[in-house]
């Protein structure tokens, strides 16, 4: 039935689908940074405070992933924490992706 809507087989439907979500997150993520960008460039009172908004962000974000969560490290600046999570999520994906199809 996949053969109908124009794909091969499952696997092919499900890189598209995977290159479509992350796109979309990218697509999101660029407007709202121009968005930000646009909103706070005139007023620096309004800098000061999105500032502190993101502090409470970031806190709120650890909270509620867990601070033993190694997802808790892409929400921080260190680039081992980042590899040590990205591996991990590519090592999930690599495992599931025989679930998936």
């Amino acid at each position: 039935e996949i053969e109908s809507s124009g794909f091969h087989n499952y696997e092919s439907f499900a890189w598209v689908f995977a290159l479509l979500v992350v796109g979309l997150c990218v697509f999101l993520w660029l407007g709202s940074s121009v968005v930000d960008y646009f909103k706070h460039r005139s007023d620096p009172s309004t800098f000061q405070q999105s500032r502190s908004m993101r502090i409470l962000d970031a806190k709120y974000a650890i909270e509620t992933i867990g601070i033993g969560s190694v997802y808790s490290f892409l929400l921080s600046s260190n680039i081992g924490g980042w590899l040590i999570a990205l591996v991990t999520i590519g090592l999930q994906t690599f495992m599931l992706w025989p679930f998936i199809l």
